[in-house]
């Protein structure tokens, strides 16, 4: 269970009680992540801030009807998930996932730190890239901290689909780089 599961459960309590103030806890707490998730889905920073925004709003509107079988953070990409891909095909702007994860980085000591660094992020960014469609989301998102659970429940698939999946794109992004 990762930090905010346990926390996030007394929020939602609050939230089906009408309290805006656990929502707004939520929503900054997973808004950025959610965002930068949808924007691999869209393509598009604009679209993946709506989506995001419109997963709130519905969560705000139907708080005392929600379900949730799974953590807060499965069921909110899950359901950013599904309203992206609607989205994507209403915009008609599906053309494969492109965004690459962007890598923080502290100030460099010198300029040849910085040219050896975003030489690494752009092979290893091209490498992943490579990897067909769902694998390369199913990295994506294991690099943006999901747990193995929750890859699988967001892309309904079997954890141990997501587990063999991960390991040979992992496998394969290595002896990319390691050829060249």
């Amino acid at each position: 269970m990762l930090p905010h599961d346990a926390t996030d459960s007394p929020l939602l309590a609050r939230l089906r009680a009408g309290e805006q103030a656990a929502l707004q806890t939520l929503f900054t707490r997973h808004y950025r992540p959610l965002c930068d998730f949808a924007c691999q889905l869209t393509k598009s920073p604009d679209l993946a801030e709506e989506v995001v925004a419109d997963i709130f709003l519905i969560l705000w509107q139907k708080r005392r009807e929600l379900e949730i079988h799974t953590s807060l953070r499965a069921y909110l990409y899950v359901a950013v998930r599904r309203r992206a891909l609607q989205v994507v095909k209403k915009e008609h702007v599906w053309d494969g996932l492109d965004e690459s994860v962007e890598h923080a980085a502290t100030e460099p000591f010198n300029p040849l730190d910085v040219l050896l660094f975003r030489e690494l992020n752009y092979r290893i960014d091209h490498l992943v890239d490579r990897l067909p469609d769902p694998d390369r989301l199913m990295l994506r998102l294991k690099m943006s901290g999901l747990t193995y659970k929750e890859i699988a429940e967001t892309l309904e698939l079997s954890v141990k689909t997501v587990e063999y999946r991960l390991a040979k794109s992992i496998e394969r992004v290595k002896r990319g780089y390691q050829q060249k």
